[in-house]
């Protein structure tokens, strides 16, 4: 099964709006994304966010 990407131009990171539109409109998923990415932050604050 070959991997599969609501943002397919690689070359463009995803806004905050982006993801909204895309993801936020089903159950808030959104919402759930920004959570784990906080967590994340919060559990190695030196991590760097990568879109690849």
């Amino acid at each position: 099964m070959a991997d599969t990407s609501i943002f397919m131009d690689k070359t463009i990171v995803p806004t905050d709006n982006d993801l909204i539109e895309n993801i936020g409109s089903t159950h808030d998923y959104y919402d759930y994304w920004k959570e784990l990415q906080n967590l994340i932050m919060k559990l190695y604050p030196a991590g760097i966010e990568e879109w690849t």
